[in-house]
């Protein structure tokens, strides 16, 4: 699976390969989305600094769902500097929601939810 970021403001894209971030239910071996899977993208200013976050999201609409947060960092040259930082990757079961700074993330047949808040540049959870 490879991943292009545009930025408007630029005449370049900077790749992101989300098959590599760890082990995902959602890409086979070699790194392909698998059948049954849709994959969707979209930005979100979690912590309100007017820098948006990019958020991608992937599952098979059933039992099975993932989510990947990246914090975005103003470089002088993205050719030569990631501009990009992993700050969550999860997996859970059905739709993860997006309730203010908060991801719900659902889990068991229970309707049991973790919950990943973003404060201070990182997501944090309860403590159990």
């Amino acid at each position: 699976m490879k991943t292009l970021v545009v930025f408007p403001s630029e005449s370049t894209g900077w790749p992101l390969d989300l098959s590599s971030t760890g082990e995902s239910e959602a890409f086979d071996e070699f790194g392909e989305l698998k059948a049954g899977y849709r994959l969707q993208a979209s930005v979100y200013d979690f912590d309100h600094d007017g820098t948006n976050e990019l958020v991608i999201a992937a599952g098979d609409l059933a039992t099975n769902a993932e989510i990947w947060v990246f914090s975005f960092t103003n470089v002088e040259n993205i050719k030569k500097i990631d501009p990009f930082h992993q700050e969550l990757a999860v997996t859970g079961q059905s739709y993860i929601t997006l309730n203010g700074h908060e991801l719900d993330v659902p889990y068991g047949s229970q309707g049991l939810f973790e919950t990943y808040k973003y404060v201070d540049k990182e997501f944090l959870t309860s403590v159990k």
